[in-house]
């Protein structure tokens, strides 16, 4: 698409303003081995891969993206033009902060029917466990500066009326933080819920056979709970059973067994393999689903998952949790 489909890195400029940079990744597929080889070279991108950018970002570092960087020119064509597409620029693109302040700064930026379009954001932030509730006060100041500023991000997330995808990527420097301080972490995200993308109010679950997995699809809409599920001695099977207030999904493989309740894992995967978890879709029937929750290269907690997600809904905290 021209104007959507795109994720776009929100920077921060020299003149103090906000800036965008469009991910090379996400621009189009190769269709040539040459063409292939030229994106492997020139299109990686820091800020997807973990390293990041130094902000304020001078001019002189967006030469690569320079080529893809112009989304507001179809829009500025004319004034019926821009009137007529500027919200899909808000409504299809997914908008991804790697700056705590990012988010919350954006929102007098823009007009407030913009801001109402913004249905996808990923927060990709390596968050440094120093600011969590400390008794030491020669730290106090700088605690309470970045506790107000995780606060404030979340509170402008429950701004966005129509947020339809949430994602939250820790980085890897939160590795060194017991995972009990995690649901400490996220308690300003308590009650946060995003809206399905499906019109429908059928709970309806398609997983596509992953590693060996053959996993089918359940639905329900009038009935209280649900499930699909077909098993053999050798064969997978996926059982589905949905009671209003939660989600309890198991796929098999073999003797191995893996459980997402309420999607949030449990331990005990089939292997040490991090890429064995499957991530099954959870959605309820009111209309809302659980954002997701992604730990990135903290190999740690895959074994912690199950009481992380129970820790977290006992406080309300809806959330998908991955590693990746």
């Amino acid at each position: 698409m021209v104007l959507g489909g795109q994720r776009l890195h929100i920077i921060q400029r020299n003149n103090q303003r906000l800036g965008h940079i469009v991910c090379p990744l996400e621009t189009h597929t190769p269709t040539s081995d040459k063409e292939k080889t030229r994106r492997a070279r020139d299109s990686s991108c820091e800020i997807c891969n973990g390293h990041g950018i130094p902000q304020p970002v001078k001019e002189g570092d967006l030469a690569h993206t320079r080529r893809t960087a112009k989304l507001l020119s179809p829009a500025l064509t004319c004034r019926q033009m821009y009137q007529e597409s500027i919200h899909l620029l808000y409504t299809l693109n997914t908008f991804e902060f790697s700056n705590p302040w990012s988010l919350p700064y954006m929102r007098p930026t823009i007009p407030a029917d913009h801001w109402d379009c913004i249905r996808n954001v990923e927060l990709r932030w390596s968050f440094e466990g120093h600011w969590l509730p400390c008794k030491d006060p020669v730290r106090a100041i700088y605690i309470s500066a970045g506790r107000a500023q995780w606060i404030e991000t979340c509170r402008a997330l429950a701004l966005l009326p129509t947020l339809k995808s949430f994602v939250l990527v820790l980085g890897r420097t939160w590795f060194s933080e017991p995972v009990d301080k995690l649901p400490v972490f996220l308690e300003p995200l308590r009650g946060l819920r995003v809206q399905q993308r499906s019109r429908s109010r059928t709970i309806r679950h398609q997983v596509k056979s992953l590693d060996g997995y053959e996993l089918g699809s359940g639905s329900s809409d009038e009935e209280s709970s649900s499930s699909l599920s077909s098993s053999s001695s050798s064969s997978s099977s996926l059982s589905i059973n949905d009671g209003g207030s939660g989600s309890v999904m198991t796929a098999r493989r073999g003797t191995s067994t893996i459980l997402h309740s309420y999607c949030s894992f449990y331990s005990s995967p089939p292997s040490s393999s991090t890429s064995d978890i499957i991530p099954l879709p959870f959605k309820k029937a009111d209309g809302l689903a659980a954002w997701e929750l992604r730990l990135e290269g903290q190999p740690y907690y895959v074994h912690e998952l199950g009481r992380m997600g129970d820790d977290l809904r006992r406080r309300g905290i809806d959330c998908c949790i991955s590693t990746m």
